[in-house]
């Protein structure tokens, strides 16, 4: 898999955000994101360190598709935090899922 389209994976399969949330986070226009998703620009170096660091992703990852996606010193928190969430509903998941999409967006503006 290329960059971009672990770029695109990343957003739409991991974090589950619409092009104009993940954009918003990251602090780019959404018709850049876009392009970056398609393959049409190149990913910078200041945007994938943003990009890793506000969403805890392995660098390598996306440059390279090399696991793990998530850095190894933030596997126990992680772990604990997996088991919470398996725990849930289906209910109690989609709820914590709209909740991390409000905070995330909190902590970015």
């Amino acid at each position: 898999m290329e960059t971009h389209k672990r770029i695109k994976y990343l957003r739409e399969q991991i974090l589950q955000l619409s092009p104009e949330e993940f954009s918003e986070i990251i602090k780019i226009n959404c018709s850049f994101l876009g392009e970056l998703e398609a393959g049409k620009t190149e990913l910078t170096k200041p945007l994938l360190s943003d990009i890793c660091h506000i969403f805890h992703i392995n660098s390598e990852w996306i440059i390279s598709g090399t696991l793990p996606i998530f850095p190894e010193s933030a596997a126990p928190l992680d772990a604990e935090i997996e088991k919470f969430y398996l725990a849930l509903t289906d209910e109690g998941k989609k709820e914590l899922h709209h909740f991390i999409r409000h905070l995330l967006k909190k902590q970015h503006h």
